[in-house]
């Protein structure tokens, strides 16, 4: 099975943290596979190693503000 996340580690990625739209960067991930093989993947950011769910992650500013 293969898993391919949205970001790498090294990207910048925007997201609400503390009610304030936010870019920070990956330094990790990771991926965990439940019984019906369906992946969940987590990253974690550059800020106090902040894990963070990739559906609650943007690549751009503007990607972010039109899914609110």
């Amino acid at each position: 099975m293969e898993v391919e996340t949205k970001f790498d580690i090294g990207d910048k990625v925007w997201l609400i943290y503390n009610n304030l739209v936010t870019a920070l960067k990956v330094s990790g991930y990771r991926i965990t596979i439940d019984e019906s093989f369906n992946p969940e993947i987590v990253y974690t950011l550059n800020y106090n190693c902040l894990e963070v769910a990739e559906s609650q992650l943007f690549k751009t500013k503007e990607e972010l503000l039109n899914s609110l």
